[in-house]
């Protein structure tokens, strides 16, 4: 899906259509479907709003949790400008120690 976007590294994902330029404030659909779906707490707390940097995160962690991915991978796909900011989300990936202890009968064997 993302591919479709046809953006350059370091381009921004959600951009105006004429200037191409980062969208800096939240379209008017996203915002009022947040509010109507319950998801903009009504106190204005934005700690507990879901935003752009909601899903963001959600694509992240969900991508992690799945094991498929490296960290490298992750990485790009983030298009994080270092896997510092990508190491954030590696506490979420599922061991795979057993598996790549295994890697030693079949070099002993």
């Amino acid at each position: 899906m993302l591919r479709a976007y046809k953006r350059e590294p370091g381009e921004p994902i959600f951009q105006t259509a004429i200037t191409r330029k980062a969208m800096i404030k939240t379209p008017v659909a996203f915002a009022s479907t947040v509010k109507r779906l319950g998801f903009a707490p009504e106190d204005g707390n934005s700690l507990y709003a879901v935003t752009f940097h909601t899903l963001r995160h959600t694509f992240a962690s969900w991508l992690a949790q799945s094991g498929k991915v490296s960290l490298i991978e992750l990485k790009t796909l983030m298009r994080h400008a270092n896997i510092n900011m990508t190491m954030r989300y590696a506490h979420l990936m599922p061991g795979q120690e057993t598996e790549k202890l295994s890697l030693i009968d079949s070099i002993l064997a």
